[in-house]
């Protein structure tokens, strides 16, 4: 299966929950007991198996303090949300194929042994089901879904931060990344001697072929969203691809900071956000249509003028910046005829081998995707422009996008 549709059957198999009109924290430290690892906020811990590493099945606002989901295996591999319990259809998962090859050498028994293997565990996949408690919590309409395939995360400091990314001189957006900041350190403040070296540090992205920008939905929680991402490009393994592929992919998270979101905006107050709701907000969750950002002002001849920096223009300038950014170098020489040697400064693109960029979108965020897709007005991304020798191949992938 293609990363394209990896990033399309996402929202169909990972749990991605939403919230709604509420201030979105980040991470919480799973038990030693629940593995050890790091979840999404709201979400219920399953070990598996792995010291230090959990899975994670999302939770929602609604869910009451203390309402878990219920992991459903040993390894933390499939889960259920709050309200449902695990079960299987038609109750026994047991399959029998009829056919032993104990002890046989017929290449043509084993070959069927393998289908029969497959068919089994096809089948025991479809009978893998939550099932809605009796009597079930409010607004769970579903009697029965699929399991949930969950997520699992690196418990890298980087991978946890949310990053900044500058939008102009003055403003940045937020973003998650599989890899850390995906900047050099001159405009992060590297924190160790290694990573203060621009080309040193930027030598981890030379591998980089594919960029998967995933986009959250109303809830904002873009840490879900940067977990499912990350579980998309291993269970790419699954499917035939090989660790050495998977180093080639990027997943990013960018998240649109709103007027509730306190402990974001406090963290960085030249951080763009987002209204939410209220009077003067015609339709919720405003950069899901392009809206300019509620803090983007600038000085004027007549006092505070808005700037007008939509939520289309940081989708514009983080692709921008993924196709076109380059690394300025040390100066070296440069012969000329005659034996003569002029300054030259080396430069090389932050992400020399980039090839495709998927932007996969789900619910609100699918909506935002759509129309940004329709509306960008970028030359690098959608034209031809004669400043970038190179191309890469995009993609828009939207799931539930409804309105």
């Amino acid at each position: 299966m293609t990363l394209y549709a990896h990033a399309l059957a996402l929202f169909l198999s990972l749990a991605v929950f939403v919230t709604e009109d509420m201030a979105v924290r980040a991470w919480i430290q799973c038990s030693e007991e629940d593995g050890g690892g790091m979840c999404p906020d709201l979400a219920t811990c399953c070990p598996t198996g792995i010291p230090g590493v959990s899975s994670c099945i999302s939770g929602t606002k609604h869910d009451p303090d203390g309402g878990r989901g219920e992991c459903c295996d040993p390894e933390g591999t499939n889960g259920c949300p709050y309200g449902y319990v695990c079960a299987r259809k038609g109750g026994s998962n047991s399959f029998h194929a009829g056919v032993d090859t104990h002890g046989n050498t017929n290449p043509n028994y084993h070959y069927h042994h393998r289908q029969q293997q497959q068919q089994q565990q096809e089948e025991n996949r479809s009978r893998a089901i939550c099932k809605r408690r009796e009597p079930h919590p409010r607004d769970l309409n579903a009697k029965e879904t699929p399991q949930y395939k969950l997520c699992r995360l690196p418990s890298s400091p980087e991978v946890l931060q949310l990053q900044a990314f500058p939008i102009d001189d003055k403003f940045n957006a937020t973003y998650y990344s599989s890899m850390g900041s995906i900047l050099p350190p001159s405009a992060i403040a590297a924190n160790n001697e290694n990573d203060n070296d621009p080309s040193i540090y930027m030598q981890k992205f030379s591998s980089i072929e594919t960029v998967l920008v995933i986009q959250h939905g109303s809830g904002r929680n873009a840490d879900d969203y940067l977990c499912a991402g990350i579980s998309v490009v291993a269970s790419a393994a699954a499917g035939g691809n090989t660790t050495r592929d998977n180093e080639k992919i990027l997943v990013i998270a960018p998240k649109f900071v709103a007027d509730v979101d306190h402990d974001d905006r406090d963290r960085n107050p030249n951080t763009l956000y987002w209204l939410e709701q209220g009077a003067d907000v015609p339709l919720g969750h405003t950069w899901r249509y392009g809206a300019d950002a509620a803090n983007a002002w600038s000085p004027g001849d007549s006092g505070l003028r808005r700037q007008g920096i939509s939520s289309y223009d940081v989708m514009d300038r983080l692709l921008e910046y993924l196709i076109g950014s380059k690394l300025h170098g040390e100066d070296q020489k440069v012969s000329m005829m005659r034996g003569s040697t002029h300054q030259e400064q080396r430069e090389s693109f932050n992400f020399p081998n980039l090839k495709r960029i998927v932007v996969a979108g789900h619910s609100a965020g699918g909506q935002y995707v759509h129309r940004w897709t329709l509306l960008s007005s970028s030359n690098i991304i959608w034209g031809n422009d004669s400043d970038y020798t190179r191309s890469s191949r995009d993609h828009s992938v939207t799931a539930n996008g409804r309105g």
